[in-house]
C-alpha cells in the first residue's frame, strides 16, 4: 500500500487523480492498491481489488499481447498498449493501460495507469494535429479567462464572478481536469516509519509565490494575505528570481506556475531540490498551478521527487485558501 508522506507523486495525488491508477506487486502482479478513480472505472471494491491478479481482469475473449507488454516494463521500465477489461458488472471496456516501474515505500512496484483507448494511435498523425489545436484553443480560451478571473476577484465584482465561474467549469468539463486537492494531514501510523531528520527546516510560515502573471501574483498575494493568517509571503516572477529567492529565505511552501517563459515549472522544481539537496536543506511543499493537463504535471512532480500537490488553473479564492491551508499543516507534521 502506498503510505502517506513518501516522497513520490502519487503519495500527493493517488487517491484524488482523475485516471484509474492501480499499483502491482512486481514478484506476483497482484494489485496492492487502487485509488478511487480505479474503484469507479472497474466496478468493484477495494477488498476485491486488492490481492487480485491484474491477469484476472483481461477479457479471455480478446487476450491482449501480455508477452511483449511484459518485455517492454522489464527492458524499459515502462510499457502500453489498448486492452479490454473485464468490469465487475460483467461488462467489458477497452482501456489504454500503461504500466511505469516505480519505488514506492522503498518497495518496488508498477504504477498501472488505465484510460480511454488512445486516439492517437488510432489516428495516427492527423489525430496528433489535431490534438495539437484543441490544446492550443484552450490555451487561447483558458489564459485571457484567467487573467479576467483576477481583475474580477481584486475588484470583489459579484455580477460578474457568477457568468465567470459558470465558464470555468464548463470548461474544466470540457477538458475532463477538475480540481485536485492536496493529501490529507499524516496519521499516527505513518510516523512509526519515519527517521529523524537532520535537514536544516525551511523558515516557518515563508511562501513563495511564482507567476510571470502580474495579476495572478497580486491575486494570490492578496488573498492569502486576507484569508490565512500569520503569514510572510513573497512573490517572483520568473524562475530564476524564484530559485534566488528562495536561497535567501528557505520557504516552507512555494506555489509554482508551471507555464513560463525561460524557465517553466519543471526546471524550478528540478533546481530546488538540487539547491537542497547540496545545503542539506529540507525540501518544500509545492503547491504547482497550470491551465493545462495534470498528466504533464505528474511528469514533473514524479521525477521532482519533492512533496507536492496540484491545483487546476482558474482556481478561486475558497479552494486555493483551502489547498495552502493543507499543504501548510501537511509541511509542519512531516
Amino acid at each position: 500500500m502506498l503510505k502517506t508522506g513518501e516522497s513520490n507523486c502519487y503519495d500527493s495525488i493517488f487517491h484524488h487523480y482523475v485516471d484509474p491508477i492501480l499499483v502491482l506487486d512486481t514478484r506476483t502482479g497482484c494489485i496492492r492498491d487502487a485509488n478511487l478513480a480505479a474503484i469507479r472505472f472497474l466496478e468493484r471494491d477495494m477488498e476485491t481489488l486488492v490481492g487480485r491478479p491484474f491477469s484476472s481482469l483481461l477479457s479471455r475473449e480478446r487476450p491482449p499481447d501480455a508477452a511483449a507488454f511484459s518485455e517492454s516494463l522489464r527492458a524499459e521500465g515502462r510499457a502500453e498498449d489498448d486492452w479490454t477489461l473485464h468490469l465487475g458488472s460483467g461488462k467489458e471496456s477497452r482501456s489504454h493501460v500503461m504500466a511505469q516501474f516505480m519505488e514506492m515505500g522503498g518497495t518496488p512496484g508498477y504504477v498501472v495507469t488505465l484510460r480511454p483507448p488512445s486516439i492517437l494511435r488510432e489516428g495516427g498523425a492527423a489525430a496528433i494535429e489535431a490534438q495539437a489545436r484543441i490544446d492550443a484553443l484552450y490555451g487561447e480560451i483558458n489564459d485571457p479567462l484567467q487573467e479576467i478571473l483576477s481583475w474580477i476577484e481584486l475588484q470583489g465584482n459579484p455580477r460578474l464572478q457568477k457568468p465567470a465561474q459558470r465558464l470555468t467549469e464548463t470548461l474544466r468539463t470540457l477538458r475532463g481536469d477538475g480540481f485536485l486537492p492536496p493529501p490529507s494531514p499524516l496519521d499516527a501510523e505513518t510516523y512509526r516509519y519515519r527517521t529523524f531528520d537532520r535537514r536544516t527546516p525551511c523558515s516557518e510560515n515563508k511562501v513563495l509565490i511564482v507567476d510571470d502573471e502580474t495579476n495572478i501574483r497580486n491575486l494570490f498575494n492578496n488573498i492569502l494575505r486576507l484569508n490565512v493568517p500569520d503569514l510572510s509571503l513573497e512573490m517572483a516572477e520568473n524562475g530564476r528570481r524564484a530559485i534566488h529567492a528562495f536561497e535567501e529565505t528557505h520557504h516552507c511552501l512555494i506555489i509554482l506556475d508551471m507555464k513560463m517563459p525561460a524557465m517553466d515549472g519543471q526546471k524550478v522544481l528540478q533546481q530546488l531540490r538540487e539547491l537542497c539537496r547540496l545545503k542539506h536543506w529540507q525540501t518544500p511543499a509545492v503547491l504547482l498551478c497550470s491551465g493545462y493537463d495534470s498528466r504533464h504535471v505528474a511528469e514533473a512532480m514524479t521525477q521532482s521527487k519533492m512533496r507536492c500537490a496540484f491545483v487546476q488553473k482558474p482556481i478561486g479564492k475558497r479552494d486555493l485558501v483551502h489547498a495552502v491551508e493543507e499543504m501548510l499543516q501537511r509541511h509542519m507534521s512531516s
